[in-house]
């Protein structure tokens, strides 16, 4: 949850009272209300009408709350309605307020208000702004063309019409405000003493000084002007203005402004404006872009999907450009799979959907498309391995669609091409310690190769070259058909390959280790799900297999692949073997490997002893290392019982590396905080304890979006869940197996965590709950009314507010001791939101000492 712990709920209450009970608590509780007005990001609308009434000091507080003013636009709404010089003065200084809404508040202003003038005041303010720099207050002059000061719209045409800075709708309705505000004589000597270039302009004005007709017809003008006719003559002046000046406008005449592009392009900036309004309908995107100076980062940066017919108007080096954005944010939005199959080249629409597929929602999206090139690839390939070399030879250059692709390639093969040829731009199996990532036809060839199933992959690996099946086993989709067909031919490559993934499951790690295979070995020690057993026989070289003796090397692929690692990922390949005890990876991982942490300490001197026995304990055991393990160790070797010594050295070892450990480590990082590094140091994985200790105290957010793309990772953990109690757990669990929810809400007390969703959205979006039962059943009120207030920030249709507004007006609405004793006693208050409102509705009624429930004062 967002919100502050400390600060009651008031808001759903305050937004569900009677314009005259909130405002009477702004004399009765000035206390509690001030921190909301001064300082609460969201002000409940009764609220904000109750100090808008007010007009005083509350409007001056409210006004000066700039994270409230600049998160919420209906609040500036509100304000600007007032024409309030309190307000003024703080909106023509703050950058939140945009033009429309300061010229919303300076056409509502009082003229016979001295506080526009007096102190200075906003108006008088106006009157010292010059035309350069530009910034926030020459916005505010800007917008004073609507105001009813003569003078301040006078010193606004003079000031901004001769840089460009004025839209033709804006010169007149300053006109306008004149000769309405200050009378004919005013509006003449405008006229005779400015310089105003506009014939039009200037007709209409003086046309307007001589009588009422002429008023009349500027104001036709105007409206004109800022109407839909008006439009495109704004879009064609003055660059500098036309943007902000869009933004005054709403329902635009989109087909209009097509045609006007067709024939005459607008300049980029109007065209920027324009695409990045929300209601900017996709038809107009491809027109509107069409010969702007850098149309790919224009549409990049958009912020929303935008369908693949953009691409049409865009030359071919920014189609180049475009196209991943457009699948990296669109794809299963305004990409579909039909559009990308439709697309040509065939590399072009593929290659950018793999590394969309990295993540969970990036699969999740990939989802259409994948289940289409399966069928699309079962249909046209299968297992001809002809086929498929063909495929792969053509695939950078072929202009074509996928589908056309694959029949070329069948065709082709049919007439022999593809039968004997080497692989085309056979690579080899990349070193261990480089980071892969496929682009271009290898991207786009692995997409189509990851859509083959199983048996025609495996008909295909004998052919592929090294790196096309590293491709497939590597970075494809994991199959559990692949291990039982490596484990039952014997594939000695493919069993490599295999233990390389990061994402084997347990089961497959078992398999894999018992092998006993150096090479098969090499990838099983990065492998997460291995246990801590397991980790540790794996880097000290003890065999799986019953009854085999001796030690497993170290294999001398990996070991050449470490030697030439860089210095920046160097520590994450050697830390999982800081517990080897192989000569030659002790002295790599004491130079490569920063053994801060307790646990690689633990693990470091636990590998010398099980692989080179304790002798060799003392004498390579760093002297640096913590008093803690320099003195237990010490101790150890100094027990004559040596297989006791030996298993209480494991026993430290495994304590420092449990999953209860590494939730600590997770909450507080020593140097490098980064997710492999934690995973390169072998902490033992186990994702029930990690939840619960999730649960007691929640993990950084920067962990838990990492977290959530690992197979396994717990629901609750996935959806960011904050902290929970051991009654909220027992709650939720109950929940889930069919409890009723008022006995079980009976027995919970809800925490109103800072740092993660709540469980109770969670029961609400599983349907195990609903609004009405929390706000009737849960308890303590505060926490309800968070939930309340959280719901309606995003907008959620049933947020509970219907309910709450139920029992407001049943025991509150006039009764203004009722109001100040619920919002005192909410922040202490044990029991439901109904037990609050019935306790303070009949305390109420009993006669109060004089004075109680005014506190403070604004």
């Amino acid at each position: 949850m967002t919100g502050l712990p400390h600060r009651p709920a008031f808001g759903p209450l305050l937004d569900r009272g009677r314009p005259q009970d909130v405002g009477a608590l702004l004399e009765r509780t000035p206390d509690l209300l001030k921190p909301v007005v001064t300082s609460g990001e969201r002000i409940p609308a009764a609220l904000v009408d109750a100090v808008v009434a007010d007009g005083g000091r509350w409007l001056e507080l409210l006004a000066g709350n700039h994270d409230a003013t600049a998160a919420d636009p209906a609040l500036r709404a509100r304000l600007a309605a007032s024409g309030h010089p309190l307000v003024a003065a703080r909106a023509v200084h703050d950058d939140a307020w945009t033009l429309t809404e300061l010229r919303t508040l300076l056409a509502a202003a009082d003229p016979a208000d001295r506080l526009w003038f007096d102190k200075p005041g906003p108006a008088a303010g106006l009157l010292m702004v010059r035309p350069s720099p530009a910034g926030h207050r020459r916005l505010a002059l800007r917008a004073a063309v609507v105001s009813p000061f003569p003078d301040v719209v006078a010193h606004a045409l003079d000031t901004l019409l001769p840089v460009g800075a004025l839209t033709r709708g804006e010169s007149l309705r300053g006109l306008l405000s004149v000769v309405t505000h200050g009378g004919p004589a005013r509006l003449a000597e405008l006229l005779d003493t400015r310089g105003l270039e506009d014939e039009e302009t200037v007709r209409l004005g003086r046309a307007a000084v001589a009588g009422p007709e002429g008023v009349e017809a500027l104001r036709a003008a105007v409206a004109a002007a800022e109407g839909p006719a008006g439009l495109l003559d704004e879009v064609y002046g003055p660059a500098e203005s036309v943007p902000e000046a869009l933004g005054l406008r709403t329902g635009l005449d989109w087909a209009g402004l097509m045609r006007a592009h067709r024939s005459r392009p607008l300049a980029p900036g109007v065209v920027a404006a324009l695409i990045t309004r929300d209601e900017c309908p996709a038809e107009a995107l491809p027109v509107l872009c069409a010969g702007h100076p850098d149309a790919a980062k224009l549409l990049t940066d958009l912020g929303r999907p935008v369908p693949l017919t953009v691409l049409d108007a865009l030359p071919a080096k920014d189609t180049r450009k475009l196209l991943p954005a457009l699948v990296r944010e669109g794809l299963g939005r305004t990409v579909s799979a039909d559009d990308l199959l439709g697309l040509r080249p065939a590399m072009a629409a593929l290659a950018p959907v793999l590394p969309v597929t990295a993540t969970r929602e990036g699969r999740e999206r990939a989802a259409e498309l994948t289940g289409k090139l399966t069928a699309l690839v079962a249909e046209k390939l299968g297992d001809q391995v002809a086929a498929w070399r063909v495929v792969r030879a053509r695939l950078a250059r072929f202009r074509g669609t996928v589908a056309e692709l694959l029949d070329d390639a069948v065709a082709r093969a049919a007439r022999g091409e593809g039968a004997d040829e080497p692989w085309p731009e056979a690579a080899g199996r990349p070193a261990f310690t480089e980071a892969v990532t496929p682009k271009g036809a290898r991207a786009a060839f692995l997409m189509l190769l990851d859509a083959a199933d199983t048996a025609a992959q495996w008909r295909l690996l004998p052919h592929l070259d090294a790196r096309t099946a590293y491709d497939l086993l590597v970075l494809g989709r994991w199959r559990a058909e692949w291990l039982d067909r490596a484990l039952a031919t014997g594939g000695h490559e493919e069993r490599v390959l295999l233990a390389r993934r990061r994402d084997l499951p347990a089961e497959a790690v078992t398999a894999l280790a018992a092998l006993d295979d150096p090479a098969v070995n090499a990838g099983l020690v990065y492998q997460r799900t291995a246990t801590w057993e397991q980790r540790l026989a794996l880097v000290t070289g003890r065999p799986f297999t019953p009854g085999r003796t001796g030690r497993l090397p170290v294999d001398e692929a990996l070991r050449a692949d470490l030697e030439r690692s860089t210095r920046r990922d160097q520590k994450v390949w050697f830390a999982p073997w800081t517990a080897s005890g192989d000569p030659w990876m002790t002295e790599w991982v004491l130079a490569r490997v920063a053994l801060n942490s307790l646990h690689l300490q633990w693990r470091f001197a636990l590998g010398l002893w099980e692989r080179q026995g304790p002798e060799k304990v003392a004498e390579h055991l760093p002297g640096w290392f913590r008093p803690t393990v320099c003195d237990t160790v010490a101790e150890l070797l100094a027990d004559p019982d040596r297989d006791a010594a030996l298993e209480r050295l494991r026993e430290l070892a495994r304590k420092a590396g449990s999953a209860k450990q590494l939730a600590g480590r997770l909450r507080h990082p020593m140097i490098d905080r980064a997710l492999d590094w934690l995973l390169a140091e072998g902490f033992v994985w186990d994702w029930d304890t990690l939840l619960a200790e999730h649960l007691r105290a929640p993990l950084p957010a920067y962990y838990l979006s990492e977290l959530t793309e690992l197979d396994g990772c717990p629901e609750l953990l996935r959806l960011a869940v904050g902290r929970m109690s051991r009654s909220e757990q027992t709650a939720y669990r109950k929940l889930a197996e069919g409890g009723d929810p008022a006995r079980v809400l009976a027995k919970a007390t809800l925490s109103t965590p800072d740092d993660g969703v709540s469980w109770v959205e969670l029961a609400i979006r599983r349907d195990l709950l609903t609004r009405a039962e929390v706000v009737h059943s849960a308890k303590p009120a505060r926490s309800v009314l968070t939930l309340v207030d959280e719901a309606e920030r995003r907008c959620e249709a049933d947020g509970g507010g219907k309910q709450v507004a139920a029992l407001v007006h049943e025991h509150l609405d006039g009764g203004a001791e009722a109001w100040t004793l619920a919002l005192r006693l909410l922040p202490d208050f044990t029991g439901t939101l109904p037990e609050l409102l019935r306790t303070a509705a009949l305390a109420a009624l009993v006669p109060a000492r004089a004075g109680a429930g005014r506190e403070g004062a604004v």
